[in-house]
């Protein structure tokens, strides 16, 4: 694989299953290309796996490189080129498209005036299908440095903040107030507060994994019956899978089908498991892998 990086105006919308030696299918061991707009990336969880590129179809080798365990490496878009699991692999393949022009034109502007935070892919996301976003309330239920609440506001919604640390909100709303953006800050313990009151958006960005399994139930239920007819929740949690368990011991680890439940009588617009890294890392300095609970969710009724 090429040491290259995937550009930064590509996002991951495709994730394949874990596949061992055994289970990588027939068409990824010859030889064969991408799309002309598709990256891929394959992480290697367990022994290594050799690429081979080649400079046409005509089988001319063009180098050829063995991915170890923890270690990952990116294809480009057309390149041709063919793989060989080594001994007992198991691995991870991904594939990356161009983000969709609403979403870069909202990156571009939040950039130019927060250069140090990156939000959430789908946060961006989201705030690129909602039309007519000025002045609709926004709550992020954990907001950490602020980069998801700044970035809804940045896109016009009034957004309310919540977190515990009080020193991560005052960063966060002198921020908003060096843009003039809508934004206020409130200093809360989820395992004791509910939603009370309604918003047009409501985000949870890795943090439910922190609370009580039953405060989590709680908190979520009333973030579900406090959005807005026709507007929507955002999750991103890990979650407790059979083929990946996680390796850290949070208070609530729910599974994918049971974050899904909350919405059943919603329109789901996204919902993925796919596998994430943490920034912490192993005893082995490697950063820790999970599946995380994925879900946008239009409330229709």
């Amino acid at each position: 694989m090429e040491i290259q990086n995937i550009p930064e105006n590509f996002y991951r919308y495709k994730q394949m299953p874990i596949w061992t030696e055994e289970t990588i299918p027939e068409m990824v061991l010859t030889m064969h290309n991408t799309k002309v707009w598709v990256w891929w990336k394959a992480s290697i969880l367990e022994w290594a796996l050799k690429y081979t590129a080649f400079k046409d179809p005509r089988w001319e080798v063009e180098y050829e490189l063995v991915i170890n365990a923890w270690e990952f490496g990116t294809s480009s878009p057309q390149k041709w080129h063919k793989v060989e699991p080594i001994w007992k692999l198991k691995m991870i393949l991904e594939f990356f498209e161009e983000k969709p022009k609403a979403v870069q034109e909202l990156e571009e502007e939040f950039k130019k005036a927060f250069p140090d935070k990156s939000p959430h892919y789908e946060v961006e996301y989201l705030s690129s299908i909602v039309e007519n976003r000025e002045s609709k309330k926004a709550l992020d239920l954990w907001s950490g440095g602020g980069r998801n609440s700044l970035f809804l506001a940045k896109a016009w919604f009034d957004v309310t903040s919540w977190d515990q640390n009080l020193d991560w909100l005052a960063e966060t709303e002198s921020l908003a107030r060096s843009e003039n953006l809508k934004l206020t800050t409130k200093r809360v313990d989820l395992n004791e507060t509910l939603v009370d009151q309604n918003y047009d958006v409501i985000i949870s960005t890795v943090v439910l994994q922190f609370l009580e399994k039953e405060s989590a139930k709680k908190l979520l239920k009333s973030a579900t019956e406090k959005t807005n007819i026709w507007w929507y929740n955002l999750i991103i949690v890990p979650v407790d899978a059979e083929d990946m368990k996680c390796p850290i011991d949070f208070p609530n680890l729910m599974t994918y089908e049971e974050y899904l439940d909350f919405y059943k009588d919603w329109e789901i617009v996204h919902a993925d498991d796919m596998v994430w890294q943490f920034h912490r890392t192993d005893e082995n300095g490697h950063r820790i892998r999970a599946r995380f609970a994925t879900i946008i969710a239009k409330k229709i009724k």
